[in-house]
């Protein structure tokens, strides 16, 4: 079981035995790529920067390797971004997301990483293709509003987080997104 090995890296990690605990780690991952835990405890047990890019190369490889529900396309890019360079992220989630593209969060990672590289209309059309072919998925609503955002494109943003709210307006984080765009626009009605 996964969880074996995240049990077993962590008292090794508390040991000081970091490169054991990293094998173990990266045990979990072979066998489930999208343990959050095992990603996010790889990655925190890199001590140089050879460390960080074999656990890149090793999470990248995972990703693409696997058949993945896809919550570590997510993990991925925010554990990676501060190790890798803009450009070399983004080329890590293109090969992705070429990888994967029947994954939602394939999508979403790129549209996402696309925006911090200031690729503003790249990432519109992905974050538009992505509403296409996942119509139903909340998610992919949100970073299609934050592309929006990014672009200073204000009611763009709250018509795509509108749809978010039509999803599903259970979705805590969603409506604050929607309220917060509302309330940056001055729709300060609507927003409350």
């Amino acid at each position: 079981h996964p969880g074996l090995f995240n049990v077993r890296g962590t008292c090794l990690a508390q040991e000081g035995r970091l490169a054991e605990a990293r094998l173990q780690f990266q045990e979990t991952l072979r066998r489930s790529v999208d343990d959050l835990y095992a990603l996010r405890e790889l990655f925190s047990h890199c001590v140089t920067v050879a460390d960080r890019r074999a656990a890149l190369d090793f999470v990248q490889g995972e990703l693409i390797r696997q058949t993945t529900f896809g919550q570590a396309f997510q993990g991925f890019a925010e554990l990676a971004r501060p190790y890798v360079s803009v450009e070399d992220m983004l080329d890590l989630l293109r090969q992705a997301h070429a990888a994967r593209p029947d994954l939602w969060e394939s999508w979403v990672a790129l549209a996402g990483h696309l925006v911090v590289a200031r690729n503003h209309d790249e990432a519109l059309q992905v974050a538009t293709a992505a509403t296409q072919r996942f119509p139903l998925v909340p998610r992919v609503w949100l970073e299609l509003g934050r592309v929006h955002r990014a672009r200073r494109e204000p009611e763009a943003a709250i018509a795509a987080l509108e749809k978010v709210r039509d999803i599903n307006p259970a979705w805590g984080f969603g409506m604050r997104e929607l309220a917060a765009t509302l309330e940056a626009a001055g729709r300060l009605r609507e927003a409350r």
